[in-house]
């Protein structure tokens, strides 16, 4: 009896390790490659704020060349998605950003870039879809991030959002708080196991 009940407490634990660690969102012009993202906060009107970086390359995800060598600000709701993205090599640094609105499974955005050739603004329109993201086991901050966005389409302006107005944990502090957890329930499920044989 005691065998079957460490089993079943190592299974119960093998599943908070898999819980919260990926979620699905729609990343304006970004193909499904390899991205970690920490949720930073969500605003008055129910948009995320999320950070994101290059991801770990794991089962899921096995894209080698490293497709997402810089960080990005992404604000998400279900309509609308802001975003800035900044990556620097040895060349300069390059800075886009936009705002989108979302619907039917199209991104219509209007876009800012400037790097060392200059700046350029435009509109564009690609299709959408949500793709997996690898959630960090990170804490939440202090202090809400700055909501601008680069090249907003009128000059002063900003992306829309307002600041973070909470910052409840957010599944990426369940992510840790749930291998705490599964580390217990498998150090557990072997002392168990251990004094049967």
């Amino acid at each position: 009896m005691a065998r079957v009940f460490a089993l079943l407490l190592s299974a119960i634990a093998l599943s908070f390790v898999a819980a919260d660690s990926e979620t699905s969102v729609i990343v304006p012009f970004a193909d499904p490659q390899p991205i970690s993202a920490d949720i930073l906060g969500v605003d008055g009107q129910g948009r995320t704020t999320w950070q994101l970086r290059q991801g770990a390359f794991t089962g899921t995800w096995s894209d080698p060349q490293g497709s997402f060598p810089g960080t990005a600000t992404l604000i998400e709701g279900a309509d609308y998605a802001s975003y800035t993205y900044a990556v620097s090599d040895p060349e300069g640094t390059l800075v886009v950003g936009g705002e989108c609105s979302i619907g039917a499974g199209v991104a219509v955005c209007v876009a800012a870039e400037s790097g060392q050739d200059g700046a350029a603004t435009a509109t564009e329109t690609d299709s959408v879809t949500a793709f997996g993201l690898q959630i960090a086991a990170t804490a939440v901050p202090t202090v809400p991030p700055s909501a601008g966005s680069v090249g907003a389409k009128n000059s002063g302006s900003t992306s829309g959002a307002s600041p973070p107005s909470s910052t409840q944990p957010s599944s990426s502090v369940r992510t840790s708080a749930s291998s705490i957890g599964a580390l217990a329930g498998l150090l557990l499920a072997y002392y168990l196991l251990r004094s049967r044989l």
